[in-house]
């Protein structure tokens, strides 16, 4: 009896083991793609909470303000933006401001915030302190010292939240505006008709 070779057996023209090496490599391939899709899942929900953590936290910014009872008068403002309340906030002027008139016993240092940290700012709450007037500082002869403004503050989980604002008060020189006239030239316009009229008590 002759021996005869057996042909493997074929589909699609490639045999048995190559089918096997062909569907190995396939699994090999899907495990990858699946540890990819589960790295940028977990990348898109860290990203998703720090984002979220971002809009839940108290957000405090520091600024120079036009008063509305006159807009020569400018107050410094301490403002929480943020959706959640800012607790033991720290308020650090550097350098520190000193007002073009000074009243002894009231000078900008002595305010509170300025002083002592503020137990609790909530969420659209601001702190605001008379500073200088346009006028005062345009014929002080001072020089021209920007502040930097530090804040330190706690958010919700106890965080430690820490910002820093350059604010300069001569950023308002020389601005040329339209004057709007409000409810607070209206009250000052009737006060003076009143006072001519002798009425003393308006």
């Amino acid at each position: 009896m002759r021996w005869e070779p057996v042909e493997p057996e074929t589909f699609l023209w490639l045999s048995g083991t190559a089918w096997s090496a062909i569907a190995a490599i396939a699994t090999a391939v899907a495990v990858l793609i699946a540890v990819l899709a589960a790295i940028l899942a977990i990348r898109q929900l860290r990203l998703t909470r720090e984002l979220e953590e971002e809009k839940a936290r108290p957000y405090v910014i520091a600024f120079i303000d036009e008063s509305q009872a006159d807009r020569q008068i400018l107050d410094f403002v301490v403002r929480n933006v943020g959706s959640t309340a800012a607790r033991d906030l720290i308020v650090t002027l550097d350098p520190p401001y000193v007002r073009s008139s000074e009243l002894e016993g009231n000078e900008f240092g002595r305010v509170r915030f300025l002083r002592e940290p503020v137990s609790m700012l909530p969420p659209g709450g601001e702190l605001r302190n008379f500073m200088d007037t346009t006028r005062d500082i345009s014929t002080s002869g001072r020089t021209r010292v920007p502040m930097t403004v530090r804040l330190e503050y706690k958010d919700r989980l106890g965080k430690t939240q820490k910002d820093s604002y350059v604010i300069d008060p001569f950023d308002r020189m020389g601005s040329v505006r339209t004057e709007i006239l409000g409810l607070h030239s209206i009250a000052k316009t009737l006060r003076a008709i009143a006072k001519k009229q002798g009425i003393n008590n308006f």
